[in-house]
């Protein structure tokens, strides 16, 4: 079959992967949707407890199209759906101009299987996906030699996801160490591109980069075992035991992958120091360890890639080994359908989507939401007019202690918790979700508890 018609049937595959979570469905997926929307409600003068590890350049990049009128509500779907298309388009770009055309399929496809990948998109990690596109043409121009662009594409990394800047400076400061005979280019990358950002995020650098990369320096293995301290948070993202798990039909892929080019690892230096790096974070639980399998996903795809094309390549004159390769293709592909299938739902229903969206209109922007749930927090904030109260979440967790939230949350009487509620300010409405309402049915029955939709309950105690 020609390469094009390949390509052809991998790209529709893969749309329709990508698609099939919007089939008769207007909820962006995963968590993160309300938030990127309440940025971009707000940019540039975005709210304080935002700027940790904000990084501006996706918001920059949409705010011309939101001053000729565009809705930031009607590009959340489409701009996750073009992270993907355009990650994928890198994939295809890199593998051929550093291999082959015909790996690079063979690259593709792993991808398009890539349960991690298909999570990524569905946590709605856009800067993520982005950044990882860029990461991937950087180390082509890495690779070239290439000064100018290499460095542009490490600028748009450093503006579109700080943990991604953090990999791919490990990345340069391994090939500056180990790479004698660039190492001067990549020292020129290094100074430049730590200049730059400087320059670039100088003036919220205590707000928004040093408050982000001190926990990360804390959380190295070394320093954690010199003191006292716990493993840091994983991130919002599956155990690393269930991501290996779901990369664990190509794993055996990536070793063979990284067995085949074994005498070629020069050409493709960058990819393994960053399968290092990112194994590195991972392994030792660095700070967002869990997050990092993202980066160390997109390597493994990687090799896992070569490695499939090279096995093609090896037994092309045996009908009977290619049989089994193309039956182990059928496989990837009916779990990747079948795991989105089962897994692509959206957080909240498409009722409740329209819910929040009828509130916020018919209620106005200066009052309140309490938020009981840790799901609902970003699709309040970013859906609603409101001010949303929640729990270690926001610039408005200043109203209770930790203490008091605890004490709200558990059985003590109704007028216990009306005592809470009139510390906080007014007007003031509750939302409470399915699976909360059990849990307050002897509050909001209360004459005082006043239901402005199904799940909102205006308070008036």
């Amino acid at each position: 079959m020609q390469k094009s018609k390949v390509f052809l049937i991998i790209f529709i595959v893969f749309l329709i992967t990508r698609l099939f979570p919007y089939i008769n469905n207007p909820v962006p997926t995963g968590y993160d949707a309300g938030l990127y929307l309440l940025n971009f409600k707000t940019f540039p003068q975005i709210p304080q407890w935002v700027r940790l590890g904000f990084a501006p350049g996706l918001y920059t990049m949409m705010l011309p199209f939101f001053k000729i009128g565009l809705s930031s509500e009607s590009v959340l779907i489409p701009l996750s759906i073009f992270s993907q298309v355009v990650l994928f388009f890198s994939f295809y770009f890199v593998g051929k101009k550093m291999v082959s055309e015909k790996i690079s399929l063979f690259i593709l496809f792993i991808f398009t299987v890539s349960a991690v990948q298909f999570r990524t998109f569905w946590y709605y990690y856009v800067n993520n996906t982005f950044a990882l596109s860029f990461l991937l043409l950087a180390f082509y121009f890495f690779n070239k030699k290439k000064f100018i662009p290499a460095l542009l594409f490490s600028f748009l990394i450093g503006f579109f996801h700080l943990p991604t800047l953090l990999v791919l400076f490990l990345i340069i400061v391994l090939e500056f160490l180990f790479n004698n005979n660039q190492r001067l280019f990549y020292l020129g990358i290094l100074g430049f591109l730590g200049f730059g950002l400087l320059l670039c995020y100088l003036s919220q650098f205590k707000q928004t980069v040093q408050p982000f990369f001190s926990p990360l320096i804390k959380s190295a293995l070394p320093l954690r075992l010199i003191g006292s301290g716990s493993a840091p948070s994983g991130g919002a993202f599956y155990s690393v035991l269930t991501s290996l798990m779901l990369c664990s039909l190509y794993l055996p892929l990536t070793v063979y992958g990284l067995y085949a080019i074994r005498d070629k690892f020069h050409r493709l230096r960058p990819f393994i120091a960053g399968l290092i790096v990112t194994s590195l974070l991972v392994l030792t639980k660095f700070s967002f360890y869990r997050r990092f399998f993202i980066q160390l996903d997109l390597f493994l795809v990687f090799f896992a890639g070569l490695g499939l094309g090279h096995l093609y390549q090896r037994f092309q004159k045996n009908k009977e080994a290619i049989d089994y390769l193309q039956f182990y293709i059928l496989i990837l592909t009916v779990f990747i359908f079948g795991f989105i299938y089962k897994t692509s739902s959206p957080l909240i229903t498409k009722p409740l989507f329209e819910e929040t969206k009828y509130f916020a209109k018919i209620t106005p922007p200066a009052g309140y939401v309490l938020s009981l749930a840790s799901r609902d927090h970003a699709w309040l904030m970013g859906y609603t007019n409101q001010k949303i109260i929640a729990y270690h979440f926001g610039e408005y967790d200043r109203y209770w202690t930790n203490d008091q939230w605890i004490a709200f949350f558990s059985d003590i009487s109704a007028n216990d918790k009306i005592r809470l509620l009139k510390l906080l300010p007014r007007p003031l409405y509750i939302f409470i979700n399915d699976s909360g309402n059990f849990k307050f049915d002897s509050l909001i029955n209360l004459p005082c508890f006043k239901n402005t939709t199904l799940h909102f309950v205006k308070v008036e105690c």
